[in-house]
């Protein structure tokens, strides 16, 4: 049984909200994955749906990034639900910039944008289910306070860390932090 949420955040059997704070994994499909391919995939479902009036989703991906053991659809759906929170909290000047680097052992891709950003006490919490840091935005925006926490559950299945920083009025970067394929791990479940 999976679980469908808004737009395409799950869209087949990855993980189901348990009654604690964590998510149950129901199985990851790995390959090896250019996460340039990831980041494409997602800002291009992010545009086909939601174009800004005004401003813009830029993309800064490194040359030659090394690949991930990863399924690559749970991925996607995490930047999507970045990209999508991103458009929700951002005025109608929209400046989203995602970005794909490598730093030592880990991938870092990264969703920055010029939105309403977070307090401290908000950036503490919002991978917290059903928080929502303004209730009234995402009442307007349509949200329930899970994306996030899925998201989060999602990348921790990989091994990698979310993390957000932010400032109120100043946006807010998330931060998915990817460890690099093994290549010893990857040929052992060929």
């Amino acid at each position: 049984m999976g679980l469908q949420v808004t737009g395409r955040l799950l869209c087949k059997k990855i993980a189901v909200p348990s009654r604690r704070k964590t998510f149950v994994r129901c199985g990851l499909h790995r390959e090896a994955v250019d996460p340039a391919t990831i980041v494409e995939r997602a800002v291009s479902a992010v545009r086909e749906r939601s174009i800004p009036a005004r401003g813009c989703i830029s993309v800064e991906i490194a040359p030659t990034l090394p690949r991930l053991w990863a399924d690559p659809d749970s991925l996607v759906t995490v930047l999507i639900n970045l990209l999508d929170n991103a458009m929700k909290y951002t005025g109608e000047d929209k400046q989203i910039r995602v970005r794909a680097v490598a730093a030592e052992s880990e991938v870092h891709l990264t969703v920055q944008d010029n939105g309403i950003g977070l307090d401290a006490r908000s950036a503490r919490r919002v991978f917290d289910q059903f928080y929502q840091a303004d209730r009234t935005l995402a009442r307007a925006a349509e949200g329930c306070g899970l994306g996030l926490a899925i998201a989060r559950s999602l990348v921790r299945a990989h091994g990698g860390r979310l993390t957000v920083e932010s400032r109120p009025g100043r946006g807010s970067t998330f931060r998915v932090s990817l460890p690099l394929a093994d290549t010893r791990l990857q040929e052992a479940s060929l």
